[in-house]
């Protein structure tokens, strides 16, 4: 290998060697990452700690949504339903 081959060859390693991030890169990069995370699962636990506490003033407070409304029954369904014996 002559000497200007040798000279390439170690700046190509040099160069390969520069594009490999550091495992401190890494490790930074997930340290942040799990930060990141911890503040968001934060914020959630306390928007879902006020939507709960919303859920139970409506409740006590007689506001909740019901699954529907209950209509009235006229007296033509009323004598179908015992007809039908479905009471």
């Amino acid at each position: 290998m002559t000497e200007e081959e040798q000279v390439a060859a170690e700046a190509k390693l040099d160069e390969q060697k520069e594009n490999i991030p550091a495992p401190e890169d890494n490790i930074t990069k997930a340290n942040a990452a799990a930060m990141r995370m911890e503040e968001a699962v934060a914020a959630m636990k306390t928007q879902n700690d006020r939507t709960e506490a919303l859920r139970v003033q409506d409740t006590l407070g007689g506001k909740a949504d019901a699954t529907g409304e209950k209509q009235k029954e006229t007296p033509e369904e009323y004598a179908d339903k015992v007809m039908r014996n479905d009471l």
